[in-house]
């Protein structure tokens, strides 16, 4: 029975992309939240750009983002109004104190 689950359930994590990690989906203070598809949105930020674990203005940065352009997982407004971008490597950007490009398909 459970070797029979597992067959059942394997095709759906397939689906859903295996194991990889994926973007937050809760930020606590969000009034807005979009989570993009792979390809779907690039930032170009640069050099300098602080990076955030988290997008919560009352933390320090943890240091630079990469310069240059980064795939964005997911872009959030907060309550504050300040619009954050999750890049591919995890980190956060604070779009609205950052001077930064889009391609693609990035709007909140």
């Amino acid at each position: 029975m459970r070797f029979l689950l597992l067959l059942l359930f394997l095709p759906l994590l397939a689906a859903c992309g295996g194991t990889s990690a994926s973007p937050e989906q809760v930020i606590e203070g969000a009034v807005s939240a979009r989570i993009f598809s792979d390809n779907q949105c690039f930032v170009t930020v640069p050099s300098g750009a602080d990076a955030y674990l988290k997008p919560d203005p009352q933390q320090p940065p943890i240091g630079d983002s990469m310069a240059g352009e980064n795939e964005a997982l997911q872009v959030i407004t907060l309550a504050d109004g300040s619009l954050w971008y999750q890049l591919f490597d995890g980190v956060w950007v604070r779009a609205d104190k950052t001077a930064y490009e889009m391609r693609g398909d990035c709007a909140p």
